[in-house]
């Protein structure tokens, strides 16, 4: 899929930062950690993509459903867009072929959470420090983010206290 037409790099990048260490509810969209990466969920890259296709007048990308697997071809363009033209992308932490990998972050108390993230390189959205600086509640409670290289199959769910 070809993204060129609709993608301004600057502008989606900026449109994605105010997202980074937002709680609302207790929920995070993305969160920044001071090793220098931003974990972003795919849901803030598909808005994003939805914002700035409907403001290219690309509607093609507003008609797929939430949910529908078309839209991983959307956000493969886009990440892969990013990691060609703007080097922001942490290609370290992520297959050549995905969007985004399997993280657990660490918290103080030692429990873990796993998610699904597209990690960025810090300094596209700005200085470390004054993203960390932007964290509140359960954000600051973060000490770390391990690569879950394999996906596991969920058995039971525990309470997370982080």
């Amino acid at each position: 899929m070809d993204v060129s037409t609709w993608l301004d790099v600057p502008a989606f990048l900026a449109d994605i930062k105010p997202f980074i260490n937002r709680l609302e509810k207790n929920r995070w969209m993305a969160f920044s950690m001071p090793d220098g990466y931003v974990y972003v969920q795919p849901k803030v890259l598909e808005q994003v993509a939805r914002w700035h296709s409907a403001r290219a007048g690309i509607m093609e990308i507003m008609d797929i459903p939430a949910g529908d697997p078309d839209m991983r071809f959307v956000l493969l363009a886009v990440v892969n867009r990013l990691r060609r033209e703007s080097d922001v992308i942490a290609t370290e932490l992520i297959g050549e072929d995905y969007f985004g990998g399997f993280f657990r972050i660490v918290c103080k108390d030692g429990s873990k959470i796993r998610g699904y993230y597209t990690p960025f390189l810090a300094e596209a959205f700005g200085p470390i420090a004054e993203l960390e600086a932007a964290k509140r509640g359960r954000l600051r409670l973060f000490r770390g983010v391990e690569v879950s290289w394999t996906k596991k199959t969920r058995t039971a769910r525990r309470a997370v206290a982080c």
